[in-house]
């Protein structure tokens, strides 16, 4: 994988049918998942997706270091997709419901069907653009729509017209040397230079990758060099223009970076006296919003700006007015899915706000405080939100673990659903919805690049 596909891999993985019963009222199915991994359907709906130790005489061996689980909420099933002690890494589902898993150890990815079934190998990094492939060689070489270009592959934009890539050189700025940074039109095969001004960080982790808008025009990368004016650019492809749009050592951090609007081409970024502004580059306008500290990103669905440090504040993305003040934050980790729009109304799911666990903010539900609740997610229509709650079990073997389970709340009803338990480690597991609301994939411990 190379260093710019390392840096994209930070960035940082149908209605809920669900909630207790059926519409027939029938307590749905879940499952145990015993040691050897089988499945084993009951009918109790308190029953959850729980890894049973099997009986022996032997002491209690150590739990094992990763787990990855697939739950499906309709039938009740649950599969495990991998246990060891070497570590494996999932991000999402892929939008025909399969699941790709990476190996570390191997350095190598499973790609496994909605039922768990494997599907197919690969030693390739499973979410690098597939509409380009690197061809192996000594020199850099990629394959774009059947076309073959002497460059390394990078993010392409949307609509395909647009690849960017780098270059290294030598550097007397930073001991770690500098980069330049180009553009590849796909369709009349020029490169354009952008800068050559970007720097290496000499190895280092955290950093946000180039971003697109909506749209493919607009382009935003960052220097991976941490220094005191690390530099994030922007890129209108109409004109080829390149400029600054922020500067400082924490620039380009994951968590600090500038992030598009997925709805159009409007990103948010740092503004003098540290609040947040709203860009809109093909209307070169700047929209601040004075109660909205950076750093601050949209919510998914690209109708709000919300803080993300000491408490959430909210601002309509189209005025800038502030519709939302709560204590707490909306955490970024392990799950990004915490702000969301209902209605045309913000939902939150807030931690440390007075609540020692998550409140829930909804328009049908004002501060409900789940004790306990880490890491949750919205379903995709925010009908359901899935959270990790620690058990009052303490690992035998290593005392400052915990187990978790993974529960799904439903919004209308506000009823619980253990569906899986019995998740031993030290930090929240990191849970991933389907497109559908259908499913959840589990990964525990969290990892700490998403």
């Amino acid at each position: 994988m190379t260093r710019l596909g390392v840096a994209l891999a930070l960035l940082v993985l149908a209605t809920l049918t669900l909630a207790a019963c059926d519409d027939g009222g029938t307590p749905v199915q879940s499952a145990t998942v015993t040691a050897e991994g089988t499945v084993t359907a009951t009918s109790s709906p308190a029953a959850a997706a729980t890894i049973v130790a099997t009986p022996t005489d032997e002491p209690t061996p150590a739990a094992p270091q990763v787990g990855l689980l697939l739950v499906d909420l309709v039938s009740g099933q649950a599969h495990t997709l991998y246990e060891g002690d070497e570590y494996a890494l999932t991000r999402r589902f892929e939008a025909d419901g399969s699941l790709w898993v990476w190996h570390v150890a191997t350095q190598s990815a499973t790609r496994f069907s909605p039922r768990a079934e494997p599907l197919e190998e690969s030693d390739d990094w499973p979410w690098d653009d597939q509409r380009c492939r690197n061809v192996p060689g000594g020199e850099a070489t990629s394959v774009v729509g059947g076309e073959t270009f002497p460059v390394a592959c990078g993010p392409l934009s949307p609509d395909g017209r647009w690849m960017m890539f780098t270059r290294d050189i030598e550097s007397a700025n930073v001991p770690a040397g500098g980069y330049e940074t180009w553009l590849l039109d796909i369709e009349t095969r020029v490169e354009h230079l952008l800068t050559d001004l970007t720097r290496h960080c000499g190895g280092c982790d955290y950093r946000a990758g180039p971003a697109w808008s909506p749209s493919g025009r607009f382009l935003l990368f960052g220097e991976t060099y941490a220094g005191p004016d690390s530099t994030v650019y922007l890129t209108d492809t109409a004109t080829l223009d390149t400029r600054i749009v922020a500067q400082g050592p924490s620039a380009n951090n994951l968590g600090e970076h500038l992030t598009w609007s997925s709805s159009e081409d409007a990103f948010a970024r740092p503004g003098e006296g540290g609040i947040a502004v709203i860009a809109r580059p093909a209307l070169s306008e700047a929209l601040p919003l004075n109660d909205v500290p950076w750093p601050a990103r949209f919510d998914e669905t690209g109708q709000f700006v919300y803080s993300v440090r000491d408490r959430t504040t909210v601002a309509d993305a189209a005025t800038g007015a502030t519709v939302a003040l709560w204590t707490g934050t909306v955490q970024l980790w392990p799950s990004p899915r915490g702000m969301t729009a209902v209605d045309g109304k913000p939902a939150a799911l807030v931690e440390d706000g007075g609540c020692a666990g998550t409140t829930v903010y909804h328009p049908d539900i004002e501060g409900l405080c789940i004790e306990g609740a880490r890491g949750a997610a919205w379903s995709p229509d925010a009908a359901a939100v899935a959270f990790a709650r620690p058990t009052e079990q303490v690992s035998v073997v290593r005392e400052w673990e915990r187990d978790w389970e993974v529960v799904v709340l439903d919004i209308a009803t506000q009823r619980e659903q253990i569906v899986a338990s019995g998740l031993r480690r030290w930090t929240v597991p990191y849970i991933v919805w389907n497109d559908a609301g259908t499913q959840l994939v589990v990964l525990w411990p969290a990892p700490e690049l998403l």
